[in-house]
């Protein structure tokens, strides 16, 4: 059969009628039937599931450098900084060390529980329980000891063999013991570092890291018993005698370093005499100088002739005298 041209008008509109008023509603149809697949996913899944938090997540708030808590400390974190970290540069997320907040919905409570780092470092937390660092803090609640994030910082924590590490340890003891560190600095070990070498002996080195004692007990690296083998691990030679040398020795403690008290107060006041002495002989010749001075242009210029005044002639020179002439010899007469 033969279609005729109005017949495939007419079909032709019928098909765009119907692409419009059929097929919305069949797909409307297909959506409803489609919609309880995700309801029946999530009541699969218990009510309490965790919430899994990611790095993302926390920076949303702790990556704005202003971030501050209630009472007004600064909670930024810089996510370039700790990715240059150790803790970084293994991949470790935030919730590794902030256990407490896995599976937690956010924002958090101001209030975290403290991190533990034995969960990875137990060597170090087991020496530093005995340490004086640690016995400050649990005899005398008020005392403020020394704990990793004083020394390591939270976020942005160095090898402790690095150049940078080693070089910045000094100040971060010093932040604590600035006697210490003034006395330092005045020694040979200090001086060196100021310098910006790194190869010369740091805190860490002759007291220990994180099994800090006091001098008296025997554990102590600096004690009587241990400080010389301390000592050679740079100084190979060192005696008991070398051992004796003061590295914190203080010019202003007379009980502490008598020598080197009445030493540095001999050169003070030598100093202070000399140019004291010599000070004050220039300042009493400088009017006696000036005087000289000027009695020297006074004669100076009474002697020097006057730029008007006739140049004297010079006194004519003598003649010089003719020589005589030779008188003839007086002839003999002629005798006749």
């Amino acid at each position: 059969m033969t279609l005729r041209p109005h017949s495939l008008i007419v079909l032709a509109f019928i098909a765009w009628v119907a692409s419009i008023c059929v097929v919305p509603v069949l797909a409307s149809r297909s959506a409803v039937a489609a919609a309880p697949a995700p309801v029946a996913a999530a009541a699969a899944q218990p009510p309490d599931a965790p919430v899994e938090i990611t790095d993302a997540d926390c920076m949303d708030c702790h990556g704005d450098p202003e971030a501050t808590a209630d009472d007004g400390h600064s909670i930024a974190v810089d996510a370039s900084r700790y990715a240059m970290s150790v803790h970084g540069k293994e991949e470790m997320s935030c919730t590794t060390c902030h256990a407490d907040l896995d599976g937690k919905e956010l924002p958090h409570e101001d209030k975290l529980e403290k991190v533990d780092c034995s969960t990875c470092h137990d060597d170090a937390v087991n020496a530093y329980a005995s340490s004086v660092h640690a016995t400050a803090r649990r005899d005398d609640g008020k005392t403020v000891g020394a704990t990793c994030v004083d020394c390591h910082t939270a976020h942005e924590t160095q090898p402790v063999a690095s150049g940078a590490w080693r070089m910045d340890m000094v100040a971060e003891c010093g932040t604590c013991h600035l006697d210490r560190l003034k006395t330092y600095k005045d020694t040979f070990h200090g001086k060196i570092t100021s310098l910006g070498f790194e190869r010369v002996a740091k805190c860490s080195d002759c007291h220990g890291a994180h099994d800090v004692h006091p001098q008296k007990d025997p554990r102590s690296m600096v004690s009587s018993a241990k400080i010389v083998a301390t000592c050679q691990q740079c100084h190979k030679d060192a005696t008991p005698g070398y051992a004796q040398y003061d590295p914190h020795a203080d010019k202003d403690d007379v009980e502490r370093s008598p020598q080197l008290y009445y030493a540095s107060r001999f050169m003070h006041w030598l100093l202070v005499g000399t140019f004291g002495f010599f000070g004050l002989h220039a300042m009493l010749w400088l009017p006696r100088s000036a005087m000289e001075r000027r009695r020297h242009n006074r004669a100076h210029a009474e002697s020097a002739p006057t730029a008007d005044a006739a140049p004297e002639s010079a006194p004519e020179s003598a003649a010089p005298e003719s020589e005589p002439e030779p008188t003839a010899a007086p002839k003999d007469t002629e005798q006749s």
